[in-house]
């Protein structure tokens, strides 16, 4: 994948250099340090299960509120 998007970005550098009427002065970001981390998929499910949890037990909170309440 990595070497798929460092081609296409050559690609594009390319591309902006050859046509400045287009593209006039813009320039492309330097690659960065990504943000994605490829996940297990059981990380991916205990994750997930963790804001489920989260989740629920706020929606629980939440009910008890609302019956207090009325």
């Amino acid at each position: 994948m990595e070497q798929i998007q460092d081609i296409l970005h050559e690609n594009a550098e390319v591309l902006i250099k050859d046509h400045p009427e287009i593209f006039g002065n813009e320039t492309l970001k330097s690659k960065e340090k990504g943000r994605n981390n490829d996940m297990s998929k059981e990380f991916y499910i205990r994750m997930k299960q963790a804001e489920y949890e989260v989740i629920s037990a706020d929606v629980s909170r939440l009910e008890d509120e609302k019956e207090s309440l009325i």
